[in-house]
């Protein structure tokens, strides 16, 4: 089945692997570098990931990363309001996601000129983001998350973690489809809730996850699952990301969400080399 999603209005044939670089605008990120305030350095930054090869960029301005809290939607705002009208008015050719759990935020993106909708909670935190991505039937990343990003780490827990997180995804889209939000990208949560095992072992099953007839996008750059286990941080995290990247595109990944594009890009243009090299050429 040829997967699809809509956006202005065009239909983009998910043919092959797309990447979404990251923008953090919190100053609690994970990963500082990316978390600068000044215009100018964020728009320079955006240009690059754009020049390397971003299909879009993921904005957020409320940190997710373990035992980290949430910040209001108006503390958002006042996050965006300097930086997400500007970078649309003078990105035109680009896509903007907006990475955001409450719904007020998502209308003021929205109104902007925002075309996706990024939300880890999968409208569990704030009921109001179902009617507005409904409202606006704008394409919604649907994530697992185990709880709250301040406590989804200390002790993860599941019964079948491919079970679970299969059930959950597609409980979540069937009320999506019931609101007539069709197009729905699936993000299995890597880190969010998530023991190191269990990432390992949701990375190795995310093929299976095909079954649910939705596009998946895969976020794992820099993230504490390669880091930790090679002793490291998330500033030395690039190498393992790439290895990664590569096993979520043999997994069948339709998105990367990265903070690294050209490395993104490298891997997915040697992907497709490796994918065309398994082909009868002759």
């Amino acid at each position: 089945m040829k997967l699809s999603i809509k956006l202005r209005g065009d239909l983009i044939f998910l043919d092959k692997p797309l990447i979404l670089g990251i923008l953090n605008l919190s100053p609690d990120s994970f990963y500082q570098y990316f978390s600068k305030q000044n215009y100018l350095q964020i728009a320079t930054q955006v240009e690059k990931m754009a020049l390397d090869g971003a299909f879009g960029i993921d904005i957020g301005a409320m940190s997710s990363r373990p035992g980290s809290s949430m910040i209001t939607s108006q503390k958002e705002i006042e996050f965006l309001k300097p930086v997400l009208p500007y970078l649309i008015k003078d990105f035109p050719s680009l896509y903007f996601s907006l990475d955001t759990i409450h719904g007020t935020t998502a209308r003021y993106g929205l109104d902007l000129g925002v075309d996706i909708i990024n939300d880890i909670s999968a409208f569990n935190l704030d009921k109001s983001m179902l009617d507005v991505v409904s409202e606006y039937r704008c394409v919604y990343i649907l994530m697992h998350m185990l709880l709250t990003p301040d406590i989804m780490q200390l002790n993860p827990q599941y019964d079948y973690i491919i079970d679970d997180i299969y059930y959950f995804l597609s409980e979540k889209l069937e009320i999506l489809y019931s609101k007539n939000v069709y197009d729905v990208i699936i993000d299995l949560g890597f880190g969010f809730g998530k023991s190191i095992e269990d990432n390992y072992h949701l990375l190795m099953h995310l093929s299976e996850f095909h079954t649910l007839k939705a596009p998946i996008l895969t976020g794992i750059s820099r993230k504490s699952m390669i880091y930790q286990p090679l002793k490291s941080s998330p500033e030395e995290a690039l190498l393992g990301t790439s290895v990664l990247h590569y096993e979520a595109l043999k997994q069948g990944t339709h998105f990367l969400r990265v903070h690294d594009v050209a490395a993104a890009r490298d891997v997915v243009t040697l992907f497709e080399l490796c994918e065309q090299g398994k082909k009868n050429l002759g």
